[in-house]
């Protein structure tokens, strides 16, 4: 079944593509076609007008867009993702075409690539619960393959070239749709596709099960996925009603025009036409039977040869009942609660009978279609609907009810997640705590699945798809369930028994058999496990010591369930978070290593410190350590600890300092920030987490004007494009945590670094600490701002100290978000800050040096200025940045010209010399030389006078060597005047003097 269509659609296509002449029409007369043809669901025709057009115009999304949604009504997923693909490369920057690349992605079996866009969906609609149902589905697979092995699926001979669906068992009848024209002289058929009108159908159903074949269930991919063979040229059929949008959108022609599929040629020849009292020339659909004697079906509202439509001129579809009288059919009459201005369908009845489930459009419908049900009282009579919830319902279709002997409702949605198009679901009426479920693969596959119907307790039953060829072809498959051996996980903290969730199992035997992930209740199932056998079981999550248990079936019958109760210990994490403070060294690189030594295992590592003087170890269990920092022959306090007797992950804080702890030494300890952690490729917040971002928290509430920095890693597994957008979902996580927790975004600067940063090197995977290991880079780190200036790492040093403020050079006002780098002459970075709202930094230098001084915003030129400590004997060296930005309008001071002329005066020219020396300094910068006049002289007159002044000083910087492509000059006149001086107005000589005036507007600049 076609995954985005409305309810008044029962059944799927049958896909059909043919060229249309190649008409000389304009692009927009094409379109305008191609629009039509759409609007009125002819979508083969319009596929082919927009993929016309997008070759001719390939920068036109719209194009590409109405292409990929034709081929998805067309139920062609293959030829759609053609298209979304191409468009990825070139912009895909909404959310609907997010959310249908996403939906084809799946519909073509490539869930990885799928949970990527669903993902991508989320950032449009944040809200939306399908595409977060979908992620967590796509990254979950697995776990719903685990009951395939019960299954075997065969595909019936009853099946022709067309439709066939929605399979019910009548006395020793198989009941089921088709849109076959085997067997009549005349069949209806409409103008969208050619195809013919849906009946209903019978064969013998021990005839039907006699002859089977087992499906593949991997489609062939020699065989068409969209498409069924035609015989091109062969001719098409006129229409004999008009096209509404309530027929079929079962794409396709008669029968003669395909030829035969020679791997599936099976007669069905045994079939025959139900009743000519219940099938006429509209739709006949899905049906049940109450006992012997009453048939409830679906068909367009037409009875006593009469078409009854709404009142948007619309033919729906009702649900009609018939009664066999004396050996035939009677004359069908629609279901009292019907009402012509909305579609019904797909009726079936509880075992009962005493209430009816069916599909529908009414008005407080949570989708497309619902399902909902009404019940039969005393009278006969059927109450009003009633809506089946949103247990059941989501925001878009749900159809083909069946209610089995247990009381249990199974469905088909495209709304709930599954493995793309129309998935199968069920739902225990008697367990007001059930949950849907999806029937899992084999019974659901990655086309679309409906028609649900099963006998003896779901060990047989029946099934609709279209898997084999895909495309609009639906078939009937029957299924054969023999229940294998279940065995049931529950993981559990060894301490308190607690139960621990998203902890991966995987079931082996001879090869990986299966895999999953425990629920919030620690559970997890697998369903196929066979009698007599012997299996291993691997149960890992990060953080925890992985496990391995034998699981034996011997003496266990098939059906039975096995229940095992598995506890894990943690993998204790000791971790060891400092700084070393040098108060007289500027520069952390000359500090010579750390030194951490085990007194109990006798070990000893060494560390170099970072730029900010940071160091990190991970520590062994039931250890003694001390640790010391060195710098020639000086030798840092001494700090010891122990990890004897520790029962949970710890961060120990050690902090070093040469040769006395001063103010400075006990202020950075003050605003030392531990790291925050997080599991193997996960990026929400653990516990432990919580707990320092809630110290964070606290700090910042007690001081107003500080501000936290946070910058995310990850390991060095996977690719950087991956770790790059975990960690920026690491840096949201913890910024979404600090908003929750009352601190605005205007405090926090925040950065994701990716793999970029592994503060251990690239471990051994052999190693038996790797995991551990690997853990340390798996962090986000966090230093303190205030005014500038970093507290965290701050140098404390009794020396030189460079600072001053980036500040914007056409307003004068201080600039945030300013990166500030201070290198040594070969490149070697002595620190780095980003200013704050105050637009301060500060970096701690050595006298007698040389340094270069960097500053750098997006779109703003990088100011680089050369800074001596040469002879020196200041504590402080205050050098202010200017930044110079696109669309800055900066004026340029003292330039004059003669009464009335515009040639460049000496002193003018020095002016200009001082732009010329700018635009020299910003290569890549690109200006507007403007000239202005007072409002004296008519509009005509200082219009050219100051056009001409402005495109002379243009032409004087040109003459000095820069490129004409960099400035322009341009005159205003009187235009623009900065205060009230304009025509009529009698100002000062002063305040006209403001308007005589020339500046520059930076275009461009990097």
């Amino acid at each position: 079944m076609k995954n985005n269509f409305s309810f008044i659609v029962f059944f799927s296509y049958i896909i059909l593509l043919f060229f249309l002449p190649n008409y000389s029409f304009s692009q927009s007369y094409k379109q305008k076609q191609a629009d039509k043809e759409y609007e009125n669901m002819r979508y083969p025709e319009a596929s082919i007008m927009y993929k016309d057009l997008w070759s001719s115009d390939s920068a036109n999304v719209l194009f590409a867009k109405k292409l990929a949604d034709c081929y998805i009504k067309m139920s062609d997923s293959k030829s759609a993702e053609k298209v979304y693909r191409l468009l990825s490369n070139i912009i895909i920057d909404d959310g609907e075409t997010a959310l249908s690349y996403a939906n084809v992605l799946a519909l073509n079996g490539k869930y990885k690539e799928a949970k990527f866009w669903f993902d991508k969906t989320l950032q449009y609609f944040p809200n939306q619960d399908r595409p977060k149902k979908m992620s967590i589905f796509c990254e979950n697979i697995s776990q719903f393959f685990g009951d395939s092995s019960s299954y075997k699926i065969y595909y019936l001979p009853i099946n022709s070239q067309q439709s066939d669906f929605s399979p019910v068992l009548y006395k020793d009848k198989l009941i089921f749709s088709s849109s076959r024209i085997e067997g009549t002289a005349l069949k209806r058929v409409y103008a969208r596709d050619n195809s013919s009108y849906i009946d209903i159908w019978m064969a013998d159903s021990n005839i039907a099960n006699k002859k089977l074949f087992t499906t593949k269930y991997i489609p062939d991919d020699n065989d068409s996925t969209g498409f069924s063979n035609f015989i091109e040229g062969s001719p098409l059929h006129s229409d004999e009603s008009d096209n509404t949008s309530n027929d079929t959108k079962t794409l396709g022609f008669h029968g003669h025009l395909f030829e035969s599929d020679k791997n599936w040629e099976i007669s069905s020849s045994s079939c025959k036409p139900f009743s000519s009292m219940i099938n006429t020339k509209y739709h006949e659909g899905p049906a049940c039977f109450s006992g012997d004697s009453v048939i409830y079906f679906t068909r367009n509202n037409y009875y006593n040869l009469s078409v009854s439509k709404s009142s948007d001129k619309v033919n729906k579809l009702q649900i009609l009942k018939s009664t066999f009288v004396k050996g035939a059919w009677g004359k069908a009459k629609k279901v009292s609660f019907c009402d012509r201005q909305y579609a019904y369908g797909h009726p079936c009845l509880t075992p009962n009978g005493k209430r009816m489930y069916f599909a529908t459009d009414l008005i407080g419908s949570t989708g497309k279609t619902d399902i909902w049900y009404s019940d039969l009282d005393e009278n006969g009579q059927w109450s009003s609907p009633i809506n089946a919830g949103n247990s059941v319902n989501t925001e878009f279709d749900e159809m083909f009810p069946y209610i089995d002997s247990l009381g249990i409702l199974y469905f088909s949605s495209n709304g709930h997640a599954g493995f793309g198009g129309l998935d199968i679901f069920k739902l225990d009426l008697n367990d007001a705590e059930s949950r849907v479920k999806n029937l899992g693969f084999p019974i659901n596959s990655k086309k679309d699945d409906f028609g649900y119907f099963s006998i003896l307790g779901g060990k047989k039953g029946y099934i609709s798809s279209n898997r084999k060829r895909g495309g609009t072809d639906d078939d009937i498959f029957m299924f054969l369930y023999k229940p294998r051996i279940k065995l049931n996980i529950s993981v559990k903290y060894v301490y308190d028994e607690k139960p621990i969730k998203l902890v991966h199992t995987e079931l082996v035997r001879k090869g990986k058999l299966g895999a999953g992930f425990t629920n919030d209740k620690g559970m997890f199932s697998y369903d196929a496990l066979e009698p007599d056998k012997e299996y291993k079981l691997i149960v890992s999550k990060p953080t925890f010591v992985e496990q391995e248990i034998m699981i034996s079936t011997k003496n266990v019958k098939a059906g039975d369930t096995i229940n095992a109760v598995i506890y894990l210990d943690k993998v204790l994490l000791y971790t060891l978070e400092g700084t070393f403070t040098d108060k007289n060294f500027a520069d952390a690189n000359n500090y010579e290593p750390v030194i951490l030594v085990n007194k109990t295992k006798g070990d000893t590592l060494k560390q170099i410190v970072d730029k900010n003087g940071r160091f990190g170890f991970q520590l062994e269990e039931e250890s003694d350590y001390f640790i010391y920092g060195t710098h020639s022959s000086d030798k840092s306090n001494i700090e010891s600890f122990t990890t004897k007797g520790l029962r949970q992950s710890t961060v120990i804080k050690a902090f070093l300092y040469l040769p006395t702890l001063s103010d400075c030494d006990k202020n950075k300890q003050k605003y030392f920030v531990e790291n925050t952690y997080y599991d193997l490729a996960k990026f929400y917040l653990r516990n432990d987490a919580k707990v320092v971002l809630d110290k964070i928290v606290s700090f910042l509430k007690s001081d107003p004007d500080l501000k936290i920095y946070f910058s995310s890693h990850t390991d060095n597994r996977a690719s950087s494009v991956f770790n790059k957008v975990l960690s920026e979902k690491r840096t949201s996580a913890v910024k979404d945590y600090l908003i929750s927790n009352d601190i605005s975004e205007t405090r926090m600067l925040m950065e994701s670094k990716g793999m970029e940063i592994q503060t251990t090197g690239n471990p051994d995977p052999k190693n038996p600490s790797y995991e551990k290991i690997q853990q340390l880079n798996r962090r986000t780190e966090y230093a303190y701002f205030k005014n500038g200036k970093n507290l965290s790492y701050e140098k404390c040093v009794n020396g030189l100290v460079i600072s001053g403020k980036a500040f914007s050079a056409e307003t004068k006002d201080p600039m945030e978000l300013v990166k500030i780098k201070l290198t040594d002459p070969s490149g070697t970075i002595i620190g780095e800050t980003t200013t704050d709202n105050s637009g301060a930094y500060s970096f701690p230098v050595a006298y007698n040096k040389e340094y270069l001084l960097a500053a750098s915003k997006d779109s703003c030129g990088t100011n680089i200025q050369k800074v001596t400590t040469k002879g020196l004997k200041t504590k402080e060296l205050i050098i202010d940045i200017p930044m110079i930005c696109a669309g800055d309008i900066i004026k340029v001071d003292n330039i004059y010209f003669d009464l009335g002329k515009f040639a460049i005066r000496k002193d003018a020219a020095k002016e200009l010399d001082k732009l010329l020396k700018l635009m020299k300094k910003y290569p890549n910068m690109k200006i507007e030389l403007r000239s202005h006049t007072d409002a004296r002289g008519s509009n005509e007159s200082n219009m050219t006078l100051s056009d001409n002044r402005a495109k002379s000083s243009a032409a004087y910087v040109v003459s000095k060597g820069v490129s004409k492509e960099r400035i322009v000059g341009k005159g205003y006149g009187e235009s623009m005047p900065v205060n009230q001086c304009i025509d009529g107005v009698k100002c000062s000589e002063p305040d006209y003097q403001k308007n005589r005036r020339t500046e520059f507007k930076v275009l461009s600049i990097k």
